[in-house]
């Protein structure tokens, strides 16, 4: 899986609106139509985002994703996963664990309709 370099995709170092986030919506669509279940998002370079850019990111994921079951790793985060991060994705109703530096996130879609 190669992953999705974050701040080569970016102009600026932290990604703080959902339009910045859109710019990365055509490489998730295209991760996931080679590899609909497993996504890699390396966060290497960036000195943080905000809620609403992770908000916008899911969104995209979701999308990208339709019916598919999938996972997401992100690699390298430089943002603790706080409350904000933990209430989008009870929010979405997504699993989340994390650990220093990297969270992992599945989309169940079985899970979400019940």
């Amino acid at each position: 899986m190669n992953p999705i370099k974050v701040r080569d995709n970016l102009k600026q170092p932290i990604g703080v609106s959902r339009e910045s986030a859109r710019t990365l919506q055509p490489l998730v669509q295209r991760v996931f139509f080679q590899n609909p279940s497993a996504l890699e998002i390396d966060f290497s370079g960036m000195g943080g985002f905000t809620p609403s850019f992770f908000d916008e990111l899911l969104s995209i994921i979701e999308e990208s994703a339709g019916e598919a079951n999938w996972k997401v790793d992100f690699t390298n985060v430089p943002t603790e996963f706080s409350s904000k991060f933990a209430a989008i994705c009870r929010g979405r109703g997504l699993n989340a664990e994390t650990k220093q530096g990297a969270w992992s996130l599945t989309g169940d879609k079985r899970r979400a309709v019940a």
